[in-house]
């Protein structure tokens, strides 16, 4: 987990503008955030790029992608965190300077029985 944030932290280094970076589900996310944030990755990544998560709410996860939208178009860039098959995930172009690298943080299989 601790070599995923640092690999994050060292592309928003050279990656100019938009970083977007899917995960497996809503649980997962948050588990590797909170280790991110309690190791002092979530803050290195920080001072490169901000940050922004998809939650599980419609208007937070609105308000994160306007802001993340932003601060790729002011030019200090951002970084976001999303869920594949999530709302983002399904129908958001992240074309141009909003998606300039996509990162996947593990494998993405149907599960029959989640739901997400």
């Amino acid at each position: 987990v601790r070599n995923y944030g640092r690999l994050l932290v060292d592309l928003a280094a050279v990656v100019p503008d938009g970083i977007v970076a899917f995960f497996v589900s809503y649980s997962y996310m948050d588990q590797i955030v909170e280790q991110w944030s309690s190791t002092g990755l979530l803050e290195e990544m920080m001072a490169h790029k901000l940050v922004f998560i998809e939650t599980q709410d419609v208007v937070e996860t609105s308000l994160a992608l306007d802001n993340f939208r932003r601060a790729c178009n002011c030019g200090r860039g951002a970084i976001f965190f999303s869920v594949a098959r999530g709302k983002v995930s399904e129908g958001i172009d992240f074309d141009r300077h909003y998606g300039r690298c996509v990162v996947m943080f593990g494998v993405p299989y149907q599960y029959t029985l989640s739901r997400i």
